[in-house]
């Protein structure tokens, strides 16, 4: 089997398709191919950063010249194997294409003067239904029946060998070491672009742009490139210079006038849109921003009234409240769930009302009970001391009620303030059993420790245990020591003092632990007795012996 492209895989990935053209120039054949002739310049083959750029605008191709036939690389692509492109790329000449997927499928394809005269798998070679002109090729390829009937059967090889055999000639230097010419194929998506950056844009620029989003994958290069997190350098002038052409057309004015007669899916579409218009002016007009989504406010459609007050939320907007107001009262919940998070958010006591009600809509919705605390709703206290859990059976870690309780916890602290002790003492349990019963006794006992209230300090002392059980218990008593320290009552010195244990030969591991956490808390109320060092150091000793 002729092997003198056999190279060629080692510098093209997974998948990808080359297609060779003899006596075209690398214009011309860019031209049969589809490409973009008013984008084209010049990279290596491997300057990702430069090809990232114009596959934001579509397929990319290369192209070079190498002994008489020029040549042409995609990568992830296919369509030098399709009649479409093969039939004029081989007119007036002859052409080849080989393809191989990411799954390692093949596939061989010979035109001649625009007509395809061979295309198969080169697993499988149709030596039975093959004309003479191919039977000769199999033969030059040194392909024969018995070969491909072998385990050692090269069948990635076999299409290189029989592009070598129709003629085809390529050195390394000229596909790897000089730069290559490339573009994009041109598709609906960068001739609609084309045109915005030509400024022909017009009455008809929001009809193409619905024909854009009716596809899904140009739809998608729109989005990214509307989306600035996955902008470059390079592009993000040509995104701007786009958006604000899409803007002296009032397309938005446009697409609300549309948005009630389209399906939900397009509906959708044109809300994002939307969105990444508001966004646009958002980062590059603050004041013409204000000014649009002011106007959006009183459409007619309540998801974009919701759509620009949330837009004049993020301004930091107070002229967001009035339609974020009226918007509480939504009949659809979701939209009068982001209307009352958004209001809560600008610090609105009005907000209140609609959380506590919706609270039980969303019995999940953590931002619900943030912003209760957060707006310092004390009509909501009671509702929040309902929602604590102290004893739910849940030992999964993963579990997001565990976060929940921290902020019903936080909630409580940011409405009771130092009068939430009496409340939440009663609920300390010292022999918590589960993840979730642990999770909630840590948040607990922080929280109490935040306080400051020495009334706390002769309950808490009660609750120690120098000899804790393992896991949840044992975890208790850590916590415990530690909240000791933040309430920094000197008072407590001498209780834990008396749980000093110097003696390490007979503790437990979890008896030592507590030790090490006993003689950090002691410290930290700036106690400095002899025997805290010598914990220490049965501390150090203990540790040196186990390594």
């Amino acid at each position: 089997m002729l092997e003198g492209l056999l190279w060629v895989q080692e510098y093209c990935d997974e998948a990808y398709c080359m297609t060779f053209a003899q006596g075209l120039g690398e214009t011309e054949l860019l031209r049969r191919f589809g490409g973009d002739l008013s984008q084209t310049r010049l990279a290596q083959f491997d300057n990702w950063d430069e090809l990232e750029e114009l596959r934001l605008f579509g397929d990319v191709i290369l192209v070079g010249q190498c002994n008489g036939w020029a040549f042409a690389y995609e990568e992830n692509g296919y369509r030098g194997i399709s009649s479409e492109v093969l039939c004029p790329v081989s007119s007036g000449t002859v052409a080849v294409s080989v393809y191989h997927s990411v799954n390692a499928d093949t596939f061989f394809c010979y035109g001649e003067d625009g007509t395809i005269a061979a295309g198969f798998d080169t697993l499988a070679p149709p030596f039975e239904d093959a004309s003479p002109r191919v039977l000769a090729l199999f033969h030059q390829a040194g392909i024969f029946l018995e070969d491909v009937e072998s385990d050692n059967y090269d069948f990635v090889g076999a299409m290189f060998a029989l592009a070598e055999a129709v003629g085809v000639r390529l050195s390394k230097e000229a596909f790897t070491g000089k730069p290559l010419l490339c573009t994009f194929i041109r598709n609906p998506f960068s001739d609609f672009i084309g045109d915005l950056l030509r400024q022909e844009n017009n009455e008809q620029t929001v009809y193409r742009l619905l024909d854009i989003l009716g596809d899904h994958w140009e739809a998608e290069r729109f989005f990214s490139f509307l989306d600035e997190n996955q902008q470059m350098e390079q592009v993000s002038p040509i995104a701007v210079h786009i958006v604000r052409s899409l803007l002296s057309v009032r397309i938005t004015q446009q697409l609300l006038s549309m948005l009630s007669n389209k399906k939900q899916e397009m509906y959708a579409k044109i809300s994002r849109v939307m969105h990444a218009l508001i966004s646009f002016e958002q980062r590059h007009d603050r004041e013409e921003a204000g000014k649009q989504l002011l106007g959006l406010t009183a459409a007619t459609d309540p998801d974009v009234r919701l759509h620009a007050a949330l837009a004049l939320e993020e301004l930091k907007d107070q002229r967001a409240i009035e339609p974020l107001l009226a918007l509480l009262s939504a009949p659809e919940p979701d939209i009068a769930l982001q209307a009352t998070l958004a209001l809560g958010r600008l610090g609105d006591a009005r907000a209140v009302d609609s959380l506590l009600h919706l609270q039980s809509l969303y019995p999940d919705k953590r931002a619900i009970i943030q912003l209760l605390g957060h707006l310092r709703a004390s009509s909501a206290a009671e509702l929040l001391f309902s929602l604590l859990a102290p004893h739910d059976q849940s030992n999964d870690p993963f579990d997001e009620r565990i976060d929940f309780q921290r902020d019903v916890i936080d909630a409580l602290e940011r409405i009771e303030g130092k009068h939430i002790v009496k409340r939440l003492m009663p609920l300390l349990y010292p022999e918590p059993q589960t993840i979730m019963e642990c999770s909630f006794q840590q948040a607990l006992l922080a929280a109490l420790a935040r306080q400051g209230d020495a009334s706390m300090v002769n309950p808490l002392l009660k609750l120690l245990n120098p000899h804790p059980k393992p896991m949840y218990p044992y975890d208790f008593q850590l916590r415990l020591l530690e909240a000791l320290g933040n309430l920094g009552e000197i008072q407590v010195i001498e209780p834990l003092a008396q749980l000093l244990m110097p003696e390490f030969s007979t503790l437990s591991v979890y008896e030592q632990i507590f030790q090490e956490y006993l003689v950090k808390t002691l410290r930290q109320l700036g106690d400095a007795r002899v025997e805290l060092q010598a914990v220490e150091l049965a501390l150090q000793h203990e540790l040196r012996s186990r390594n």
